[in-house]
């Protein structure tokens, strides 16, 4: 099991891997976009969901987490894989911090698609 760490990357302690309800649709992350942006949208936000249930329930394993990746991975094209697989400097990066990064990864290349600053 890989320790999940209680703090984001600006140190803030955070509790929940779980998007905000109630925005307007061009803020809401689980509304798709439309045209070429939303392929492969639903899924993506499924699986960020997926994985943020994993890492606040601590049950999240490194075989696990390469099995989600290569579901992200499929799903995604060009410069995006480049985005998603991004991680801290090597000093500064602990492998437990890995699953936390990868839903911030996700999570970005969300808000892209959705015309959204990142």
């Amino acid at each position: 099991m890989l320790a999940t760490p209680d703090k984001d990357e600006a140190g803030m302690t955070y509790s929940s891997h779980t998007l905000p309800t109630g925005l307007p649709p061009k803020l809401d992350l689980r509304r798709p976009p439309e045209g070429r942006a939303g392929r492969h949208y639903l899924r993506l936000l499924y699986l960020l969901d997926m994985l943020g249930s994993a890492i606040d329930a601590k049950e999240v394993d490194r075989t696990w987490v390469r099995s989600w990746e290569r579901a992200v991975l499929d799903l995604l094209q060009g410069r995006e894989i480049d985005v998603f697989m991004q991680a801290p400097e090597a000093a500064e990066f602990s492998l437990a911090d890995l699953p936390h990064q990868r839903w911030l990864n996700l999570r970005r290349l969300l808000m892209r698609r959705k015309g959204l600053p990142t």
